[in-house]
């Protein structure tokens, strides 16, 4: 039975209108993807502030497929799109953290037999904002805005993850590279900027 804020989440994504796709078939079936942010998450435990949402369209009915167990704020700023280059949508989620538009952070799902698996490596923090304390993975992924991207670089048409952030007139940048199971640090510098 669906509740009343995933018909919205399904509804919202299959009338989404921005550059994010929502829709994606893999294997004969069609997944639906959507996002959530909870403003408190204290009445409503288990949530995990916000999350990632997919549903699979099944007797031509919405079923609940999967949701994302990370810190991922909002969840509404996920879209597919095949980032290796076979043929089959993973789960990006690229977002501009921070007020100042210089913490931008990545998520990568990749989809894995019955559900979709996180490819991206994280850190696992424990929070106790809130009257219980939460244990969550949040990515390592993250930078200043205009140095953190997605792009293919040794031509190989996989998009590696480039993050880049500054300290002081040191510009310090981290590749990673996915290795066909998940992303790992491919290399580091250190740019005088």
């Amino acid at each position: 039975m669906e509740s009343g804020s995933q018909k919205l989440a399904i509804k919202e994504a299959l009338n989404e209108t921005d550059k994010l796709k929502k829709i994606t078939q893999i294997s004969g079936s069609t997944y639906i993807l959507t996002g959530y942010q909870e403003s408190n998450t204290e009445n409503k435990p288990g949530r995990r502030f916000g999350g990632i949402l997919v549903f699979k369209i099944e007797n031509k009915k919405p079923v609940l497929f999967w949701e994302s167990e990370e810190y991922v704020n909002t969840g509404k700023v996920a879209g597919f799109r095949d980032i290796n280059n076979d043929g089959i949508d993973e789960i990006v989620w690229d977002y501009d953290l921070g007020v100042t538009g210089r913490n931008n952070a990545i998520y990568i799902y990749k989809f894995d037999k019955d559900k979709f698996r996180l490819i991206t490596p994280i850190e696992i923090e424990e929070s106790s904002k809130f009257s219980t304390s939460i244990k969550y993975g949040r990515t390592i992924l993250s930078g200043d805005n205009d140095l953190t991207y997605m792009k293919d670089i040794d031509g190989d048409k996989i998009q590696e993850i480039v993050v880049g952030y500054r300290e002081g007139n040191i510009i310090n940048r981290q590749t990673y590279k996915f290795n066909g199971q998940e992303y790992k640090l491919w290399k580091e510098e250190k740019i005088k900027g």
